[in-house]
């Protein structure tokens, strides 16, 4: 009885190991994400669904220009088109392309959607789109906050755009 009971601890003591690794695992591959990415900052002052906003850095000793633009109307509960044009980046060296949507210090689950490729100019220049649809703020909040992650090889481009979505 004595060795069953010692098994049985000694199997627990193996599994809570085991799943401790699987953690460190997590933890690290995400900090490993964290130093690979590109932050590309906040595009201000400009309204996706009346402009083209767009924001030009460097990435890997290039100019790379990325530009995003909504449907003219983002009403809540009703899905909506964003277009994304990636300048400077060999096509063939992204590997996807998402955005999520969050509003600042309010929990609105995840909204994460995934970008599809629509067409190449030349060896550097595409375009990508995705549907987008927004949860309803409970506390009547309007203001979203866009972040788009750009995949590129090992590496990960991130840029923020504030938005304010209708209620109706």
């Amino acid at each position: 009885m004595k060795r069953i009971i010692s098994l049985l601890i000694l199997s627990a003591g193996i599994i809570i190991i085991l799943l401790s690794i699987g953690d460190i695992g997590e933890i690290i591959d995400e900090t490993q994400k964290q130093q690979n990415t590109v932050d590309f900052g906040r595009i201000g002052n400009c309204n996706p669904s009346r402009a083209i906003c767009s924001i030009r850095s460097q990435f890997d000793n290039q100019s790379v220009k990325l530009s995003i633009q909504m449907d003219e109307r983002i009403v809540v509960l009703t899905p909506f088109e964003i277009k994304l044009q990636i300048e400077g980046i060999s096509n063939h060296k992204i590997k996807e392309a998402s955005i999520d949507f969050s509003m600042i210090d309010m929990d609105m689950g995840v909204n994460n959607q995934f970008f599809k490729l629509l067409k190449t100019e030349g060896s550097q220049n595409s375009h990508w789109s995705a549907i987008g649809n927004l949860a309803v703020c409970v506390s009547g909040r309007s203001d979203w906050l866009a972040t788009i992650n750009i995949q590129v090889d090992d590496k990960n481009i991130m840029l923020s755009l504030p938005f304010t979505a209708r209620r109706h």
